[in-house]
């Protein structure tokens, strides 16, 4: 509550200075017109007043715009240049900061002598002169969060007890209720890399923000956050329709986390397309077969959704064995969008199963060119001797196709 507070708080003194710096602006403009102004039983004159006092009103205010833009201007010419120079310096800083926190980080986080009082002692006295500054703790959270996600280690134990040692246990708390963007990313990325699950309802109300990073990375953190009780991946698809990254994220953070306990049942059955894919994905990249049964069940037979479609497809396509999955593409190839079919051919462009080849060779002047130049290409993988049958095609389009596939592989 007090973050938040401090939030409020920071917010209503930037309205307060604004509101401040127009009424300044109108009450100059105001006293230069005047002979002079009153102000507690003192007379202040107005040294431009004979300049200005035969001006028409409307003549003056186009004297005042020209002299407060010119001003402007100025102001912002010289604001560039020193912000310029500011981030040429800053960009110096970070790197050098960045290079420092690599190293010695990764010292401390995988070496066991630091888990001895007196050595950890040392090595705090050595890093805490560079986490002064607010961009010198924003280098170091970013290093770590670097470091954990290369590596599929817990090192949040260790990384608490530095950030204790040294007094910033608290800042990626802050860092959440920033009003900067990427502060809350960072935020969020740090207290879920912590395993620190207090601000959850935080995070959760992140996921419903029009800004596509910080909705991104708040599923992320969710997803990290969860423990061993958490089978539903709840959250998903409830107030935004998810994009194809945002699913790979949670995808990603699952399979990084190692969660196992998921309910994949329900997300696959789930009325939301986005957990669907979820479910679907995350069967293919465990293997887990005995799922695969539900990629074809229920909705998921009669929608149209195509990324659903292609992601019901390249999961089942993956943990099928090749005898398994023949018949379901006989049943099912000729309803499927083009896109679906493409996927489907790609996937098996080295098939060498006999229904599914002549299959082939009998749908292929049905397709669609791109189609027709997949099949091909799997025919001329797999059965030479049917793909030339097609060199003498009146068909313009499978001509085509087979010219494609035939330069491509011969040339």
């Amino acid at each position: 509550m007090n973050l938040q507070l401090r939030l409020y708080f920071k917010r209503g003194i930037k309205i307060f200075l604004r509101t401040l710096l127009v009424l300044l602006i109108t009450g100059m403009a105001y006293f230069f017109y005047q002979p002079g102004v009153r102000i507690f039983n003192t007379n202040v004159d107005n040294p431009f007043y004979a300049r200005v006092a035969n001006l028409e009103p409307w003549l003056y205010l186009v004297v005042c715009l020209i002299v407060f833009f010119l001003f402007l201007f100025l102001f912002l010419f010289f604001l560039s240049y020193y912000f310029d120079l500011k981030r040429k310096r800053e960009a110096k800083l970070v790197l050098i900061h960045e290079n420092f926190f690599s190293e010695r980080l990764s010292e401390y986080l995988l070496c066991a002598k630091y888990e001895n009082l007196e050595e950890r002692k040392a090595f705090v006295r050595t890093i805490a002169p560079f986490t002064r500054k607010t961009f010198q703790i924003e280098v170091l959270f970013n290093t770590y969060t670097f470091i954990q996600e290369t590596l599929a280690i817990n090192l949040s134990h260790k990384f608490i007890i530095l950030l204790k040692d040294l007094r910033l246990y608290n800042r990626q708390k802050s860092f959440l209720y920033s009003s900067r963007i990427y502060k809350r990313i960072i935020g969020m990325k740090m207290l879920s890399y912590l395993r620190i699950a207090d601000f959850n309802k935080r995070i959760l109300y992140y996921t419903h923000s029009p800004n596509y990073a910080l909705r991104t990375e708040a599923f992320a953190a969710l997803v990290r956050l969860m423990d061993n009780t958490d089978q539903r991946l709840s959250f998903i698809g409830e107030h935004h329709s998810l994009s194809l990254l945002e699913i790979n994220v949670v995808v990603n953070a699952v399979l990084k986390n190692f969660k196992t306990d998921i309910d994949y049942k329900s997300l696959l059955t789930a009325t939301q397309v986005c957990k669907k894919i979820v479910g679907a994905q995350l069967i293919k990249h465990r293997k887990l077969n005995e799922y695969s049964h539900l990629l074809f069940e229920g909705q998921n037979i009669g929608t149209r959704n195509l990324l659903l479609r292609q992601s019901v497809w390249d999961s089942f396509l993956e943990l099928s064995e090749e005898s398994e999955f023949v018949d379901v593409i006989l049943e099912r190839f000729d309803a499927e969008a083009e896109e679906v079919k493409i996927l489907i051919l790609e996937k098996l462009s080295e098939a060498e199963n006999p229904r599914f080849l002549e299959f082939l060779g009998d749908i292929v002047e049905r397709q669609p060119l791109l189609v027709k130049v997949e099949a091909l290409k799997t025919l001329f993988n797999s059965d030479i001797v049917r793909f030339i049958t097609f060199k003498g095609s009146t068909d313009i389009e499978l001509k085509k196709a087979f010219n494609e596939v035939s330069d491509i592989n011969i040339n």
